[in-house]
């Protein structure tokens, strides 16, 4: 678990979790790209596993950022909700969800 925090606030934070012979990487939740960048490369500098994450397609300059450091995309995956239409905050925010699709 890493935590991002400026001025005593917390302006992030992000996780890496076990799975098979991988860590997962989620959630990442950020205020910016950059805070994104720096908790992702923080939870690969602590694992000598392969990461796997599912950024939101939707940001696009950290999905290139995580190419260019060897995270390639391999699949596009949806995110399901049960009971509501939309996700609830911020998605802007929400670079990652906590859990990646079991294929």
């Amino acid at each position: 678990m890493r935590v991002a925090e400026e001025n005593g606030l917390i302006t992030g934070y992000a996780a890496a979790w076990p799975n098979m012979d991988t860590h997962v990487v989620g959630p990442l939740i950020a205020r910016d790209t950059a805070t994104a960048q720096a908790l992702l490369a923080s939870l690969a500098a602590g694992t000598g596993r392969p990461l796997r994450t599912d950024i939101d397609v939707r940001h696009g300059e950290l999905l290139n950022w995580a190419k260019d450091h060897g995270l390639a995309s391999v699949a596009s995956n949806a995110v399901m909700t049960y009971g509501i239409t939309e996700l609830p905050g911020d998605w802007s925010r929400r670079f990652a969800p906590v859990t990646v699709a079991a294929a």
